[in-house]
């Protein structure tokens, strides 16, 4: 129910059962002004639509904004998601396997040595060319620096070219196959064919797997 102040004119809404039939004197809250309200006769509202019995579908090229279906993840997808984080995070175990307890029995599961406490010492490379042909000559000492026995790795021998590109790649397996703490053992090596314009050499300790998780 709406009812007006007869003063200031200020409408405010009542529920119908505030006012008796008989009426009631009420008071304007912004101007002060008292009067006896008699009920609102509620007005008949005209022209209201009925809701539809049924609901009809909007016809092909309506101009009501349309919503965009989400294509739902398939699973395959998922499973693939899935085992792509599994190998990450087995790649990261992997890398740094050296460093969480209990792992250096994958390590030895792997081939992968324990390289710690192994250095080079006295390295002199040269190369040499005979009847048209290069060989390489690597001599040194492989040290065990650390205080317990350790297991010798092959040494890998890297033929780079001025632009470091590869130009060979080799193994070089030692005579013996451990090392007491403080011994060494010598690199005497000849590596034959190598490219006439190989212009640096790496070397490094370990197979391929050792040096990638190293």
């Amino acid at each position: 129910m709406i009812i007006t102040c007869a003063s200031c004119k200020t409408q405010f809404a009542l529920p119908a059962h505030a006012i008796p039939p008989e009426g009631r004197k009420v008071k304007c809250s912004k101007c002060g002004f008292n009067w006896i309200q008699k009920p609102v006769a509620q007005k008949k509202l005209e022209n209201i639509v009925p809701p539809p019995s049924e609901t009809k579908p909007i016809p092909r090229g309506g101009n009501l904004p349309s919503v965009e279906m989400q294509a739902p993840v398939s699973l395959t997808w998922k499973i693939a998601a899935l085992s792509q984080a599994v190998l990450c995070l087995l790649l990261a175990m992997l890398i740094n396997f050296q460093y969480i307890p209990g792992m250096t029995g994958l390590r030895s599961v792997l081939g992968l040595l324990p390289l710690e406490g192994l250095s080079f010492a006295n390295i002199h490379i040269e190369k040499e060319r005979v009847d048209n042909r290069y060989t390489l000559k690597v001599n040194g000492e492989l040290i065990n620096d650390s205080n317990h026995v350790q297991k010798v790795p092959p040494i890998h021998v890297t033929a780079l070219s001025q632009g470091k590109n590869i130009m060979l790649e080799h193994d070089i397996i030692l005579p013996i196959q451990t090392l007491g703490p403080g011994q060494s053992v010598l690199l005497p090596d000849t590596i034959p064919g190598i490219s006439g314009s190989t212009e640096n050499v790496q070397l490094d300790i370990g197979q391929g797997l050792e040096m990638l998780f190293r």
